[in-house]
């Protein structure tokens, strides 16, 4: 039976920010990626008043700017608010929902999404969750929450979701834009089995664009807890793919990762679980269709390098799974955001250190990767103090731009913190044979790669007497070529040819004809 206090949980989905298909886990030893310097931040800037403030989410906006909401605290009371900002990070207006507040962060009120408008509307949709106190079943509980501002933040409406009798849903800030007739809004549904036990089921619903609710589905995996924490449209069919967690609550917890995919009008198509027998935990918006399955971010416990890492899950069109990988150092590393790139591959953003008691903590972790989850690029931020970012969006000049905080959960110096980072580089590396080795490497982004670390090594020949490594560092702007030599090899018989740009590998097999190298060409 499904049975939990309401309050505990929602202690629990901020904290941990927590019959089935079983995905057969693959599991990778994880990448301990040595991180780069590398995109310049274009700009980066706090806001905020003299108390705590937190930005969940940030989005691009049509006129060229960007739109971001959260937290803000006044008297130590926490409020919904909204900033926007022009495409240099000038703050253009802000505005604050006095009505849609609570007064502990860890329980009372969280709002993680914002969404503008389709035209001709440019104003902008918010959705979050407060608690309030439920006559009927004499306990507190949680409102879904949508609120919506015109182009210059002022309110047109606000509108709680859901219902006494039935339960309440919540809204953790994943939806869009449907169709010309509303928003499709993703979350989970709570149901009573008695005013102090509940259940919850992940849920989809659709409401008009004043807010109203049109029709919802909730979805039973067979768990105690079940809630979705990103939405998106799955095409041809226009349907919707859901991602989240799934929780059990033996002695210590259980948490694992879940997907649903949906038919047009709501009906579940299929689910799947992912459980890697450790603590996994998505609370990540921006998961993705391909062109060949699913894709969906997280952390887990169970394998990588240490601690908690980030976690990407592939699957096909059915939900099977193509590959997983995880990212990460020793200790603990959090993912909270992730977007498709422009290239057919990813992103994603990164707390790099969390938790860390000592020395340095916090930091802006961004991690760029192909279609199939191998590492192209990463940037990481190490600035004084705490840098706790969980939203990430491609911009339409191939960068991106960050949103979060820039202190600690307890402290009242905390302030939203938006950063616009530059377009990242892309390298590709060609190895060819000749009089030694020769690699070519090509930069067809649209950002620089400076100071960039390489090496290259060719072992193999009769005896192993074939054993050279060249390393250094190179810069290559956007759409230049740069080359690497080894020089003139002598010896006989195959050898093996590794080449490592930034985080970047590439190998390849040859052999060797006295001083002549022959390579193999690449599948």
């Amino acid at each position: 039976m499904k049975k939990k206090l309401l309050g505990i949980f929602v202690c629990m989905l901020l904290i941990a920010t927590a019959l089935p298909a079983v995905g057969t886990m693959n599991k990778d030893n994880g990448k301990n990626m040595v991180p780069l310097q590398s995109s310049e931040v274009e700009w980066e800037y706090t806001y905020g008043g003299d108390e705590f403030d937190w930005f969940y989410d940030v989005q691009p906006t049509r006129d060229g700017g960007y739109i971001a909401t959260g937290l803000t605290e006044e008297d130590n009371i926490y409020y919904a608010w909204l900033l926007k900002v022009d495409a240099d990070g000038i703050e253009e207006w802000r505005t604050v929902n006095y009505e849609f507040n609570g007064t502990e962060i860890d329980t009372d009120i969280l709002v993680e999404c914002v969404r503008q408008a389709p035209e001709p509307d440019d104003g902008y949709l918010v959705g979050g969750f407060g608690r309030y106190y439920s006559i009927v079943h004499e306990v507190w509980t949680t409102a879904g929450y949508l609120w919506k501002v015109d182009a210059m933040g002022v309110t047109e409406w606000q509108n709680p979701l859901g219902n006494e009798t039935e339960g309440w849903y919540l809204v953790p800030g994943v939806f869009e834009n449907f169709d010309d007739t509303g928003w499709m809004c993703g979350g989970f549904y709570l149901g009573y089995l008695s005013p102090t036990e509940f259940y919850l089921d992940v849920a989809l619903f659709k409401t008009d664009f004043d807010g109203n609710l049109l029709w919802y589905h909730h979805y039973d995996l067979g768990h105690d807890w079940e809630w979705a924490r990103s939405i998106c449209r799955t095409e041809p069919d226009h349907g919707f793919f859901l991602t989240g967690t799934c929780y059990d609550n033996p002695a210590g917890g259980i948490f694992d990762f879940c997907m649903i995919k949906t038919l047009s009008d709501g009906t579940m198509d299929w689910y799947k679980i992912f459980d890697s027998g450790g603590f996994d935990y998505s609370p990540v918006m921006g998961c993705r269709q391909t062109d060949d399955g699913y894709i969906m971010s997280g952390i887990t416990d169970a394998y990588g390098a240490g601690g908690t890492d980030l976690w990407i899950f592939k699957t096909d069109n059915n939900g099977d799974e193509l590959w997983n990988k995880t990212y990460g150092d020793v200790k603990n590393d959090r993912n909270y955001g992730m977007d498709a790139t422009e290239d057919g591959g990813f992103v994603f953003i990164v707390i790099k250190d969390a938790y860390s008691p000592t020395g340095t903590k916090e930091d802006t972790w961004i991690i760029n990767t192909d279609d199939e989850g191998n590492p192209e690029w990463e940037l990481l931020l190490e600035e004084e103090g705490t840098q706790w970012m969980q939203s990430i969006v491609q911009t339409d000049d191939g960068g991106f731009i960050v949103a979060g905080r820039n202190g600690a959960m307890d402290s009242k110096a905390s302030d939203g913190l938006i950063m616009k980072v530059g377009p990242f580089p892309h390298l590709d590396v060609e190895i060819t044979g000749g009089l030694g080795i020769e690699v070519s490497i090509t930069n067809d982004g649209l950002g620089d790669a400076i100071d960039v670390p390489y090496e290259l090594t060719v072992t193999g020949g009769l005896l192993g007497l074939i054993n050279k490594t060249i390393t250094g560092t190179m810069d290559i702007n956007a759409g230049v070529t740069e080359s690497i030599s080894s020089g003139l090899l002598f010896g006989l018989g195959g050898i093996e040819i590794t080449v490592t740009v930034g985080v970047k590998e590439e190998t390849s097999e040859g052999f060797q004809i006295i001083i002549f190298t022959f390579v193999k060409d690449k599948e």
